[in-house]
């Protein structure tokens, strides 16, 4: 009886290690990986009263340092200043 407790026992060890890394046993749940999060770059076009998608950035920080979002436009509209006729006009919306 003993032995079939050990063998399950040990079975159950070795599950774990399938697990994702968040649900491992004992594993802090701050240590969580924060998913990217994909904001598509738009400008407006002020004549055909449209937005034109310009592309996507991609916020990669896992914790807010200053604002995250301004610094994601001020780059949004770095890349792609060249594709709008105003960069004023560029804009984010998250997807």
């Amino acid at each position: 009886m003993s032995e079939k407790l050990d063998d399950r026992y040990e079975d159950l060890q070795n599950s774990h290690d399938l697990l994702p890394l968040r649900e491992k046993p004992g594993m802090n749940p701050l240590q969580r990986e924060k998913k990217n999060v994909e904001f598509r770059v738009y400008c407006r076009d002020t004549v055909n009263r449209s937005m034109i998608l310009l592309g996507m950035v991609i916020e990669r920080r896992a914790k807010e340092r200053g604002n995250n979002l301004k610094d994601l436009l001020v780059k949004a509209k770095k890349d792609y200043s060249n594709c709008a006729v105003d960069p004023s006009t560029i804009f984010l919306l998250s997807s």
